[in-house]
């Protein structure tokens, strides 16, 4: 039986992008997630609360710091992922401000590179620039926020927890 080149070439791209989605999907929750309680409401404390308090699909407990500790910024945990948020004039100049950084445990079948195109779609700011291979990668976003300001995106995965453990951090660059 012969196949014409144009069929396995079809085959061969649907079966690599039915991969690829395989994978993303693996991410999608985590992603959504970074996207209502860290990118939507970003700038502005409130809305963070309010984001993180309301977020459906996870559910996360706020840690309170110890009495007359200083406290630069707000956290929450659930058993599969931690959030920080930081909006400080406390801050040095050096150190970005406002900053949040989502950690999540995403399981071993997790794949950064389609983390990383979904994420750029998702966003939408495009083709990241990843750095490192196999287990251990980075990839860095620099864009215009909504006020002119220069902001970083980071999404970073390496082995950790029950399989790979994912960064995904928003900078504004001050």
């Amino acid at each position: 039986m012969k196949l014409a080149l144009s069929t396995l070439v079809a085959v061969a791209v649907a079966a690599a992008s039915a991969q690829t989605n395989a994978y993303a999907s693996t991410a999608d929750p985590w992603l959504h997630a970074f996207k209502a309680i860290c990118w939507d409401p970003f700038g502005d404390k409130s809305r963070v609360e309010a984001a993180v308090s309301s977020y459906g699909q996870i559910e996360f407990q706020r840690l309170e710091s110890k009495p007359g500790a200083l406290q630069f910024g707000m956290t929450w945990e659930s058993p599969k992922s931690s959030y920080t948020y930081t909006d400080s004039e406390l801050l040095p100049r050096s150190l970005p401000s406002p900053q949040c950084q989502f950690v999540a445990d995403t399981g071993a079948d997790f794949d950064h590179s389609a983390a990383a195109a979904a994420l750029g779609a998702m966003l939408p700011i495009g083709e990241g620039k990843t750095k490192g291979k196999g287990l251990r990668q980075r990839t860095e976003w620099n864009f215009p926020g909504p006020d002119g300001s220069k902001r970083r995106l980071f999404l970073s995965s390496q082995p950790g927890g029950t399989g790979i453990q994912t960064h995904i951090s928003l900078l504004n660059i001050r």
